[in-house]
């Protein structure tokens, strides 16, 4: 997860970014990472639904 996180904050988010800007690019991030149907795309997929977002 730390790896989605850093590079979501390096590469993908701004000053102005929201929760859902949060949410797709973690998605994208991860998707990039570890592949389309991949465990770690699914996990963050169940932690944006957890936390409502």
């Amino acid at each position: 997860m730390f790896y989605i996180l850093y590079y979501i904050n390096i590469d993908e988010l701004n000053m102005i970014s929201d929760f859902k800007e949060l949410k797709e690019g973690c998605i994208r991030v991860a998707t990039n990472l570890y592949g389309k149907n991949s465990s770690e795309v699914q996990a963050v997929q169940q932690a944006c639904k957890a936390a409502y977002i």
